[in-house]
């Protein structure tokens, strides 16, 4: 795949490489995220003078939010990695964005549990619920595509 260039020398393929190139790092910072937690939530409860009970419970809505943060952007390495291959409009590629809409959907239900003791997790929850819907719009939109694709194969 050679990309479309935009008229500023800029292509799809360099914007997918540029894409991959940050899921990959975001795999990197979310991993030192995870073994830096405890650090950085003490520090933050310190700073902000909330009691102990803030501790653990932002401890664990952040724990509990990292599988499905590291699944999500494997899966979005996948999906990225079939783009870049031409691969676009096939099931494996809605099967992805299923699986990166419910990470958002479970993301969104341990924040808004976890907003319970910590009421600013309630925007997080709301944003991930939100980011959920729209990847089953797309996703929707690509099993559509696959559809027509599949239906204009087999006309004579």
């Amino acid at each position: 795949m050679t990309g479309h260039e935009d008229g500023r020398g800029w292509t799809s393929t360099r914007s997918m490489q540029l894409s991959l190139v940050a899921v990959r790092s975001f795999l990197v910072l979310l991993a030192l995220a995870a073994a830096s937690a405890p650090f950085w939530v003490k520090w933050y409860v310190q700073l902000r003078e909330f009691g102990p009970q803030l501790h653990t419970a932002l401890l664990v809505a952040l724990y509990c939010c990292c599988p499905p943060g590291f699944y999500l952007l494997l899966c979005l390495d996948r999906l990225l990695q079939n783009l870049l291959a031409g691969q676009v409009f096939i099931h494996h590629n809605v099967q992805l964005l299923r699986r990166i809409s419910w990470c958002c959907y479970l993301a969104a239900a341990i924040t808004l549990a976890a907003s319970f003791w910590y009421l600013p997790f309630l925007v997080i929850a709301a944003a991930a619920g939100f980011m959920g819907l729209v990847l089953r719009v797309v996703k929707n939109v690509f099993d559509q595509a696959i559809y027509l694709q599949t239906e204009v194969d087999y006309t004579i």
